[in-house]
């Protein structure tokens, strides 16, 4: 198998690579530079393995191999042993221009031809690291990247103006409420004989009709006047008569809770039907509230 890369690099740094264990740390690292071989050879006094461009540039200063001393020239350097190639050239690690942006995780064979084609690999310009064209100014281009940047740090600043903003007014809803006079009443409309279901509710309706259940609600607790209590009586009653569907009934609830209370924050909860059901009407700073359980 053929190994591609660039030989005028030193080795790669370890942290590019996948799931590299430390068997391979050890024995396809440099002894120069201390980072995975590229284009690795062989010394043949000593059998250690180097980077073709760490050892050149170790000779080329002293002519001595750096391990044992010895007289050494770059025709007596030999190619690793196929195993090493082959293990080198399966390793898999990042792209050369991850720092700008490319994710791609590939086997150390293919790392050559993909930077050469990968859309990262621009031309930079060395004084400013902007994108080196043919009209490149470091001056104007650093005014338009410091633009752009203002512009993100707004964007990010309105969106987090909108979410304290949104947390505001929910303190301030929430506020509200707790500040809200809470006039509460709890009815119990005989619910040994509620209802359910659908077909619970046609049935309990129609005992109320026939009067074989008294129609007429119990009044557990109340902080309403009599009046009002007597008026949320009559309505669930009449709503119950007259309603053969279970949202038909409150509808009907907040149809006439609307017309005898318009000037007041209302809510009623409805239970013991499928699930729960909750009608309301806000308006003011008095809160009614009601069960029918």
């Amino acid at each position: 198998m053929k190994y591609k890369n660039m030989n005028s690099m030193s080795g790669y740094n370890t942290d590019r690579f996948v799931n590299l264990n430390e068997w391979e740390r050890d024995e396809l690292t440099c002894s120069s530079c201390q980072n995975i071989l590229n284009s690795p050879v062989v010394t043949q006094c000593c059998l250690q393995m180097y980077c073709r461009h760490c050892i050149q540039a170790i000779i080329k200063s002293n002519y001595k191999c750096p391990n044992d001393d010895k007289p050494m020239t770059i025709w007596q350097l030999t190619p690793p042993p196929r195993a090493i190639t082959n293990m080198l050239a399966n390793l898999k690690i990042s792209c050369d221009f991850k720092g700008r942006g490319c994710n791609e995780i590939l086997k150390l064979t293919e790392l050559a031809d993909h930077v050469t084609n990968c859309k990262y690999n621009v031309p930079m310009c060395d004084k400013c690291n902007c994108k080196l064209t043919t009209d490149h100014d470091c001056l104007t281009d650093l005014v338009k990247l410091n633009e752009l940047l203002k512009l993100q740090v707004e964007s990010k600043n309105m969106i987090v103006n909108n979410v304290l903003s949104e947390q505001d007014a929910f303190k301030s809803a929430r506020k509200h409420m707790q500040d809200q006079r809470i006039v509460q009443c709890d009815i119990n409309g005989n619910m040994k004989e509620c209802c359910s279901s659908r077909e619970d509710y046609d049935g309990f309706r129609q005992r109320i009709l026939t009067e074989k259940i008294k129609p007429d609600l119990n009044v557990n607790k109340s902080d309403m006047n009599e009046t009002m209590v007597y008026d949320i009586q009559r309505i669930t009653i009449n709503a119950i008569k007259e309603s053969e569907k279970i949202s038909e009934m409150t509808a009907q609830i907040r149809s006439d809770m609307n017309r005898n209370y318009p000037d007041c924050n209302w809510q009623c909860f409805v239970y013991s039907f499928p699930g729960s059901y909750s009608i309301q009407r806000q308006l003011g700073k008095d809160l009614l509230t009601f069960a029918i359980k």
